[in-house]
């Protein structure tokens, strides 16, 4: 959350509520480290509060040096969070940046909520000019203004603790604008058994309460609205502008709970979700698998058997199991924005890097995939972002002297096509040159001239991800020796996915990485191949056809027919599989299967008919398999090899 707030506040440093919002992330840090022990974190948290605390104020501007220091200081709070998850302790060395921290407050800024900015000895909630900054801005979008008043049980221990959970469920609730005795005061227990709190918030008088009193040793609260004028008229207040006296202010009790004291806690949220471990959910879907293979069984037996009862029991079964499939499918699809949240900081530093100028764009983060599926995505995005940023963009002189805008503009987006989910990165750079990598695939001989005759312009675009291809004339930082696009490829194929490249010189380029929406179970073509049956995924096929041997043409030895025009290559998959060496001739059926842009026909036996199929992985003594993706059972408990179509392209 904070390195999305650094990157809002980069982009409008007046952002009241960023800053606020900020503050709030890094004081609750800092309670949550102090209270469970973790010292190291809780004294650097409190530095970044203090240096917040100044922004707040406006007493510290916020510059481009300034921003790099808190992206700094974010990452040390990520990598100490790592550390006390890890080891359950803080190993690195921080003092460095703790320094620098400390030279920006200079002793001038404290955390906000200290007695010296704006609290009053009379014990009500005095205001400056942020705060009613703050409160204007709430009440211009319809949220209302409370004061709260909080009495915690005479002898109660560790009172800091109920102060931070009070703290917690009200920011849960809303905005907390100040509190008296200030955060500091709290934190450090510097109270007696009461304290008040101004928030502003769409929550009713009655669900605060709920919520304050539902929280251990909290015995009395008091929820009172409060009008902007009225809190305006404390701004600066004194001690002797103050409208009522601690002896005034102690006098009307807050309301104590009858009974227990405490009342029911608000679970409006918490009764919505519930935690599950992730071991747990594939487990169920695991079973699931088991249930739809004999579903499968059963089917096949009811057909078999030509009994209608039974035909209908079997058809109702399918039914309610597709149903529990599907819903158990939803369990594991996350959305795609856990991923796409790590973006815009790496996206803003290596524009900084690079000296380039360009607006970064997310769009569809909602946007839902498997969970094996999404785990796995990241490293392909963030190779296609550094080559967009290193190759594609222009610097902001070349793009001024083509006529462009000096600002590039990059995009990253998820959206939903069919049953797969389409992830898109595009630029508006300069575009691929196809005649550059052309020349630049001969000179390291990956293609010869004759077959670059051949090639479509998309055919050679896609000649970018083959193994070792490289335009950079240099190698840099930021995209490396040529080793990304390919490795791109080959995640993406690995999951049942294409890539396709869509490129316009001088205007720019999109990456679309198309991925099915799930791995656990597919729709696939039987086939049989030397009698054994060869699942084929439905995503990879194109069409089929039966092709007799006179069609078959040789070239250079490698057999091909004329398909509308376009020469296809075969490949007879009982060969290629190492079950035969000697192809079979006569009239045979022929896949056509088709990854990216490149085509080609497996030729087989025969054709069974499709079949929804749960993967299941090969056994890990049986190492790396060519061309299997994995294993199903059939219906009639015989076992199918999954054929990786992508594997026998890339052996072309």
């Amino acid at each position: 959350m904070l390195n999305d707030n650094l990157l809002q506040l980069e982009n409008g440093p007046e952002d009241l509520e960023v800053i606020a919002e900020m503050f709030r992330a890094a004081h609750s840090l800092k309670g949550m480290a102090g209270t469970m022990g973790y010292t190291e974190l809780a004294d650097f948290t409190h530095e970044m509060e203090s240096v917040l605390a100044l922004v707040r104020e406006g007493n510290l501007p916020v510059t481009s040096e300034l921003i790099d220091l808190l992206f700094t200081t974010v990452d040390a709070v990520e990598s100490m969070l790592d550390e006390i998850a890890e080891v359950d302790t803080v190993t690195s060395d921080v003092s460095p940046l703790l320094e620098q921290l400390r030279e920006l407050t200079g002793g001038k800024g404290q955390p906000a909520g200290n007695s010296s900015h704006g609290a009053s000895d009379n014990g009500q909630i005095a205001l400056n000019e942020y705060d009613v900054m703050l409160l204007e801005q709430a009440q211009a979008s319809g949220q209302g203004a409370f004061e709260i008043k909080v009495v915690i049980r005479e002898g109660a221990v560790l009172k800091s603790v109920r102060a931070f959970t009070v703290f917690q469920a009200l920011e849960r609730l809303g905005h907390i604008v100040r509190s008296e005795p200030s955060a500091e005061d709290l934190d450090e227990e510097r109270f007696d058994d009461r304290f008040s709190v101004l928030l502003v918030t769409d929550a009713d008088a009655e669900t605060i309460e709920a919520e304050v009193m539902g929280i251990a040793e909290i015995v009395a609260v008091e929820v009172t609205p409060v009008s902007l004028s009225s809190l305006k008229q404390r701004q600066g207040s004194s001690p002797s502008t103050a409208e009522s006296s601690p002896s005034d202010s102690r006098s009307s009790e807050p309301k104590v709970a009858a009974g227990t004291g405490k009342a029911p806690r608000n679970r409006r949220v918490s009764d919505k979700f519930v935690r599950v471990e992730t071991e747990r959910l594939d487990e169920l879907i695991d079973l699931v698998g088991e249930l739809v293979i004999s579903k499968t069984q059963v089917v096949e037996l009811a057909k078999a058997s030509q009994n209608s009862e039974s035909e209908n029991a079997a058809g109702q079964l399918e039914r309610v199991t597709t149903e529990l499939q599907y819903a158990a499918m939803k369990l594991r699809m996350v959305p795609v924005k856990q991923v796409f949240d790590r973006f815009p900081r790496l996206v803003r530093d290596l524009i900084h890097e690079t000296g380039k100028d360009a607006v970064f764009e997310v769009s569809g983060e909602e946007t839902e995939l498997d969970r094996s599926i999404v785990n796995r995505i990241g490293d392909p995005l963030v190779h296609l972002l550094r080559n967009a940023i290193d190759h594609g963009l222009e610097s902001p002189e070349e793009r001024k002297a083509a006529g462009k805008n000096p600002q590039g503009r990059l995009r990253l987006e998820a959206r939903h096509e069919g049953s797969h989910v389409v992830l898109e990165v595009s630029d508006d750079g300069r575009g691929i040159d196809v005649d550059k990598v052309k020349a630049r695939a001969l000179s390291q001989g990956l293609v010869s001239r004759e077959q670059l005759e051949r090639m479509t312009n998309e055919q050679v675009q896609m000649l970018i991800f083959e193994p070792g291809f490289s335009m950079a004339q240099q190698v840099t930082d930021i995209s490396g020796r040529g080793v990304g696009m390919d490795a791109v490829k080959a995640v993406i194929e690995s999951l049942n996915g294409d890539v396709e490249v869509e490129s316009a010189l001088g205007r720019g380029t999109s990456f679309r990485l198309r991925l099915p929406l799930t791995l656990a179970i597919i729709r696939a073509l039987l086939t049989v191949v030397d009698g054994d049956v060869i699942a084929v995924p439905i995503q990879s096929i194109r069409e089929n056809l039966i092709v007799s041997e006179e069609e078959i043409k040789r070239v250079h030895g490698q057999p091909m027919i004329t398909l509308r025009d376009e020469i296809l290559p075969l490949i007879d998959l009982g060969c290629w599989l190492g079950y035969t060496t000697e192809p079979r001739g006569g009239s045979r059926p022929v896949i056509v299967v088709e990854v990216g842009e490149a085509k080609v026909g497996l030729v087989v036996d025969e054709l069974v008919g499709q079949q929804e199929i749960v993967i299941k992985a090969l056994n890990s003594g049986l190492g790396e398999v060519r061309g299997i993706a994995g294993a199903t059972v059939l219906g009639n408990g015989r076992v199918a090899l999954i054929l990786e179509a992508s594997a026998v392209l890339r052996s072309m």
